[in-house]
């Protein structure tokens, strides 16, 4: 930090400097125009300024853009779980009860599940306790899943959620309740 107040102080008396100097020999010559030396200085100081700044100008961008992406990142960093590049929150609340919230299986579950659908799971969905939004619990979400895999019209992609939620998402946070987001 000492090695950083020192130039910025001896860049600025040597600005003060140069631009001191040049007036006066501007004045002692004549007939120059003060803004042509306000330019001369300008260059100079602008040479020197970056000069003994540009260490630490280059290493200011990175700097700038790790500190934006971990503000991004922080927040919802270990608090939930990704399938296929999709963000999915699970809640494990005092209950013992998983919640997953509706809005994070959209881009997964294809089509999304009708009213007939939401009506045959009950208390299986409804709004996530302490939270302000609609989600399935473990069981009603496998529950679903099952059902929805067991028919001719399953696809891949849902035999392989079901899998993940079964057999990796649910296991790991039971094992780790840290990972529960909040």
């Amino acid at each position: 930090m000492g090695g950083f107040v020192l130039k910025l102080a001896g860049c600025a008396l040597v600005t003060w400097l140069v631009y001191f100097a040049g007036h006066r020999l501007a004045a002692s010559i004549g007939g120059v125009h003060p803004a042509i030396v306000n330019v001369v200085v300008f260059s100079l100081a602008a040479s020197l300024w970056g000069r003994a700044f540009a260490g630490y100008l280059i290493d200011i961008i990175p700097a700038i853009r790790d500190r934006a992406r971990r503000d991004v990142c922080e927040p919802m960093n270990g608090r939930f779980y990704a399938y296929d590049n999709q963000r999915i929150r699970l809640y494990l609340l005092d209950d013992d009860v998983i919640w997953v919230p509706e809005q994070d299986l959209a881009a997964v579950i294809r089509p999304l599940p009708d009213a007939r659908e939401l009506r045959l799971l009950g208390q299986e969905y409804g709004i996530v306790p302490q939270q302000k939004f609609r989600g399935f619990t473990e069981r009603g979400l496998l529950r679903m899943m099952t059902l929805r895999t067991a028919g001719r019209f399953s696809t891949s992609e849902m035999i392989r959620f079901k899998h993940w939620l079964e057999k990796e998402a649910i296991p790991n946070l039971r094992r780790l309740p840290v990972s529960s987001a909040e």
